[in-house]
């Protein structure tokens, strides 16, 4: 009996583990489908250590090859795959970088195509379209990242814990998929009066 038991928990645990693979790949393949998105973009971040609470909210653009754009109130990035492009509008600063993958601003290709390879990768118990990254080594740092899809396999949250227990959340909403926007759209034009610091 206690091996029909043993043996029961081992297959359910197989179905889980393929059911979180399955998951990953429709995500990828969904992803792959995609070369460009319009979303409204909320981002929210907790530092209990701190007591720090901060949120924004705007539009979030993305085209295939790093390229974005991230427009909220009083702040726009802007990257064009090759250079990075912060403006502050409070105070007219347009800070420049080049972009790499490593930066702190938000990779999806990263999260998408690279997380699942890094991570083991579970199915939230309570919401099968919640998938739970845990680093498998310190290449990642953070703690976990808990990715939520909508039933057409898009992102809708990613919430990633790092390892100070603080939470950063972005949400997307209201997508508009392959709108054809041109490169030159992921380009920032710089205000002739903006105070610019170029660490390139």
């Amino acid at each position: 009996m206690q091996k029909i038991i043993i043996a029961i928990f081992i297959f359910i645990g197989t179905i889980n583990a393929q059911s979180a693979e399955e998951k990953v790949e429709q995500l990828q393949n969904k992803f792959r489908t995609i070369i460009d998105f319009q979303a409204e973009f909320k981002q929210a971040s907790d530092n209990p250590n701190f007591n720090v609470s901060q949120s924004f909210s705007g539009t979030f653009y993305y085209k295939k090859g790093n390229k974005f754009v991230i427009d909220l109130s009083k702040t726009k990035i802007v990257s064009d795959g090759q250079t990075l492009w912060n403006y502050d509008n409070n105070q007219n600063r347009t800070v420049i970088n080049s972009w790499s993958e490593d930066s702190e601003i938000i990779s999806l290709k990263k999260i998408v195509f690279e997380y699942p390879d890094l991570c083991n990768v579970s199915i939230d118990k309570n919401d099968f379209n919640k998938l739970i990254f845990i680093p498998n080594s310190t290449e990642l740092n953070f703690e976990q990242a808990i990715i939520s899809l909508t039933k057409d396999n898009l992102i809708s949250k990613i919430k990633i814990i790092d390892l100070t227990k603080a939470e950063i959340i972005f949400e997307f909403s209201n997508y508009k998929l392959n709108k054809d926007l041109p490169d030159d759209f992921f380009e920032f034009n710089i205000p002739e009066d903006s105070k610019v610091i170029d660490f390139r």
